[in-house]
């Protein structure tokens, strides 16, 4: 009977030597293991609200920003080209002695480039043309796309004369401009000129190509 005493005296002790036995081991599984995928989602740091509403505000003004900046530069590339092909056209014209053509070179140069920057801004939807010569490997497919690039230069620039002429003739009527016909076909015989190496070029090519088989035979 004493020896049963002692035996159920000593179980409690023995019990709970057990449970903090149990309790070191799983400390130490728990600091040797790592942290499941859930757990450590929770334990990182959850970005607050005004952060995140200052995160999408700035990538939407780099996003205008780049916008703007693409169409800055489009409309200056058809400023230039409008006003190159009216100064190139209206300089040949007035050389060659042609009724119409003799006011101030400095009124076309403003003619060309509020013509040409408005013009092309206008014709951006044909973007994916140009953009196609530099994809297409068919040498044929490709030369029939400048030429077609080539009239479509000329014909936008013979255009952004006739409007620069309204243009300046409504903010600005003093100032002595050719008439839209004549500022038309100094417009287009520039653009000819500057896109005539391009049309060459791809007439040489179509005609090789097609005349290939035949002097091969």
């Amino acid at each position: 009977m004493e020896y049963l005493s002692v035996l159920a005296r000593s179980r409690p002790s023995e019990a709970a030597a057990d449970v903090e036995r149990q309790a070191g081991s799983n400390i130490q599984l728990h600091t040797l293991l790592p942290l499941s995928p859930g757990a450590d989602s929770v334990s990182q740091p959850v970005p607050s609200r005004p952060l995140s509403v200052l995160n999408n505000y700035w990538e939407t003004m780099t996003t205008m920003l780049t916008l703007l900046l693409i169409i800055a530069l489009i409309a200056s590339i058809g400023a230039l080209s409008g006003f190159l092909s009216i100064i190139i056209g209206h300089s040949i014209l007035r050389a060659t002695h042609h009724a119409g053509y003799d006011v101030p070179l400095s009124s076309s140069m403003k003619v060309g480039a509020e013509g040409g920057a408005i013009v092309t801004l206008a014709f951006i939807t044909c973007l994916p043309l140009w953009l196609q010569l530099g994809y297409q490997e068919n040498k044929m497919q490709r030369a029939i796309l400048r030429l077609i690039n080539a009239a479509f230069s000329v014909a936008m620039s013979a255009a952004s004369c006739a409007l620069g002429v309204v243009l300046l003739h409504r903010h600005a009527p003093q100032v002595l401009t050719l008439s839209i016909t004549h500022a038309t076909r100094a417009g287009a015989l520039g653009a000819a000129i500057l896109v005539s190496l391009t049309a060459l070029q791809s007439l040489v090519i179509l005609t090789s190509i097609c005349l290939g088989p035949f002097c091969m035979v």
